[in-house]
């Protein structure tokens, strides 16, 4: 499965998205109008809620809490924003709502084995999906966060960022990822090295042909 990471909030576009079967994910933290959220999350339900940090924690609890009263599929929260995990952390025990746990580094591709204890110590911390996301700088960095999934049971997203790591974002569907990001269209990205979610379609369509 793709799923479509949108710097904007637009419920026609988020429809229309679904009905061709993509996930969705919702930046509020890149979206200037946050207007039609509550039409959207009472709507639509096959949407991850992403709000990172910058905005005051009170807000940003505000709209996930409405996103998980509504029942969407995902919260997703960095690894380091444990107070709000906090905030949460009863109302995700009694909603359908998973949570995403992320980590995210933009410099480099850490060790091997600091990147599983990092999956371990989200999995310990209740997070249904483990993210890692990393710079790739190279092959040597892409074998480094594909290794991962080794230790997947079906909750790990790994993939790596910037050009160099494209080929990751590819191929993680067919390690054991639940699901790999693309950007709405090439003036939307959302991260580096995101493609846009028409051409990694056909992309993946074409290897699935040989499988």
């Amino acid at each position: 499965m793709i799923c479509v990471s949108l710097p904007f909030v637009d419920e026609k576009t988020v429809g229309r998205l679904l009905d061709q079967k993509f996930l969705v994910e919702v930046r509020l933290d890149l979206a200037k109008d946050k207007s039609a959220f509550c039409k959207v999350i009472k709507k639509y339900k096959q949407i991850i809620v992403t709000y990172r940090g910058g905005d005051d924690i009170a807000v940003r609890a505000k709209f996930f809490e409405k996103a998980i009263d509504c029942g969407i599929a995902y919260v997703d929260l960095d690894i380091t924003d444990s107070e709000l995990k906090n905030i949460l952390e009863e109302k995700l025990k009694n909603s359908p709502t998973r949570l995403i746990l992320s980590y995210h580094n933009f410099d480099v591709t850490p060790a091997k084995e600091k990147l599983v204890d990092i999956y371990e110590k989200c999995r310990s911390e209740g997070a249904d999906i483990v993210k890692i996301v990393t710079m790739s700088n190279g092959v040597a960095d892409n074998a480094v966060i594909m290794s991962l999934y080794e230790f997947s049971q079906g909750d790990i997203i790994a993939f790596g960022m910037g050009n160099k790591g494209k080929i990751t974002r590819i191929i993680a569907p067919f390690l054991g990822a639940p699901f790999t990001y693309a950007c709405y269209s090439r003036g939307k990205k959302t991260a580096q090295g995101q493609i846009d979610y028409k051409s990694l379609k056909d992309m993946i369509a074409t290897i699935e042909k040989y499988l």
